[in-house]
């Protein structure tokens, strides 16, 4: 509450708009909810292999919820700094922003796991797989990063069938639109200009 109260003041110290205090009069009565809310330990439905294993977030969440939004804005602010990091820098450094954003994506689950304490090897077997063949790409040919992102879409995909930690079903069909997409551009592009 402490919290709600300072920056209520500093909104209307800087003269912000109504609009501004209108938005902010109906976040601060779920702020203390959105700030605090508990990680809720969900059985993973599909998994064949083990049935006892739990995630730490609560999987049903929609998008749209009110809860895990800091989940969300790294999640949006990640798609929007691909074409925009893309669009900004030189060509030349393409591989290299494709490889940084491999890199970035390949977090999320291992993370979980280990908040979970479940399925933790795999995760980071995966990552660490996926991440050295990216990596490698960068030093031998960039098809390499391009079957990095695409593979990490099909392991995506394996996680809607219920592999692996469980996460965001947002999430999880997300991150493959965004995965296959970005590596069908890249394919395009590798194709269009084969001597970069």
């Amino acid at each position: 509450m402490i919290l709600a109260q300072g920056v209520q003041t500093r909104m209307q110290s800087a003269g912000l708009s109504g609009a501004a205090l209108s938005i902010w009069a109906v976040l601060k009565p779920n702020l203390h909810r959105i700030d605090n809310e508990p990680l809720v330990l969900v059985p993973h439905k599909n998994s064949k292999e083990s049935k006892d294993k739990m995630s730490p977030f609560n999987v049903s969440d929609y998008f749209f919820s009110q809860y895990y939004l800091k989940v969300k804005l790294f999640a949006a602010l990640y798609t929007l700094g691909i074409p925009l990091s893309h669009f900004i820098l030189p060509h030349n450094n393409i591989w290299d922003i494709a490889t940084f954003f491999l890199v970035a994506m390949l977090f999320t689950y291992p993370l979980a796991a280990m908040q979970a304490r479940a399925f933790v090897r795999l995760e980071w077997g995966i990552s660490c797989a996926l991440a050295g063949m990216g990596l490698l790409g960068l030093f031998t040919s960039p098809w390499l990063i391009i079957l990095a992102i695409f593979g990490h879409g099909l392991w995506d995909l394996a996680k809607r069938r219920g592999h692996g930690i469980p996460f965001f079903g947002w999430y999880i069909s997300g991150c493959i639109l965004i995965d296959w997409l970005y590596a069908a551009s890249l394919r395009l592009f590798k194709m269009m200009e084969p001597n970069l």
